[in-house]
């Protein structure tokens, strides 16, 4: 210990300025909160370092993309032609969009959701052979629009129609709700067993055999959710097939 931690020990503190008294208040008013303050904290590093832009999705994206639209002008009597994939997501954007935009006062040229081949598909049937469409922009998720742009190479009736995408936003990766889903799935086991522990472990025991039943509730759970009808077994079947397990792994 060096001469200034020593003195400062004598002094009635700690090598780096506290106090045992300042340590003992901290200690009383952190100690019941002291895990959930780390938790917190390490949500709030997280959330800042994955900061990004983030494309926007469904409804949201379509909103957004529509203020875009109207921020720029141009004559929404020659339509708006919406693309897509078949996705929920884009959709759901296709829909949202194409209903503002008409309820604007804007006119739809034509919606089309699908992968590249249906599009390239359905823009053949749609086009006018040697008639030039009144398409005032192309819009299409930010995902979607590289997609887009090749496939207008082969429509010549479409050359110098802009593209436009939404524009992103900013939020930390780390909250979007996919995420937060995915991180809950990785934890739920081990947060199920965490309770259990919990009250194995207050009442002065301990357990280790957790990691073995684990297995053994997989193994159980799967064989009858197969003889309860596989992959076509009902909500209740999956049910009766989890209790038998549970019960399973109560007796061992």
């Amino acid at each position: 210990m060096s001469a200034l931690g020593a003195a400062s020990t004598r002094a009635g503190g700690s090598p780096m300025g506290w106090s045992a008294g300042a340590r003992r208040t901290l200690g009383r008013n952190l100690g019941p909160y002291g895990m959930l303050v780390i938790l917190l904290a390490l949500v709030a590093l997280f959330s800042i370092l994955t900061v990004r832009d983030q494309p926007a999705r469904g409804p949201r994206a379509a909103r957004s993309l529509l203020n875009a639209l109207r921020a720029e002008g141009g004559d929404p009597s020659r339509g708006l032609l919406i693309i897509g994939r078949a996705g929920d997501e884009d959709v759901r954007f296709a829909r949202a969009l194409a209903a503002e935009w008409a309820a604007s006062g804007g006119a739809i040229a034509a919606v089309i959701n699908g992968d590249p081949l249906a599009v390239r598909v359905a823009l053949t049937e749609w086009l006018d052979p040697g008639a030039a469409p009144g398409v005032m922009a192309i819009a299409t998720p930010e995902a979607y629009a590289p997609v887009v742009g090749g496939l207008l190479q082969d429509f010549p009736e479409l050359a110098g129609v802009p593209i436009r995408t939404p524009r992103p936003y900013r939020w930390p990766t780390f909250l979007l709700a996919e995420n937060l889903l995915n991180v809950a799935n990785q934890i739920a086991v081990i947060a199920i067993i965490a309770i259990g522990m919990t009250m194995v472990i207050v009442t002065g025991g301990i357990d280790l055999s957790v990691g073995s039943l684990i297995a053994l509730a997989a193994v159980v759970a799967t064989g009858l959710i197969g003889q309860l009808g596989g992959a076509s077994a009902s909500g209740g079947a999956m049910l009766l097939a989890g209790l038998g397990a549970i019960l399973l792994c109560g007796l061992v």
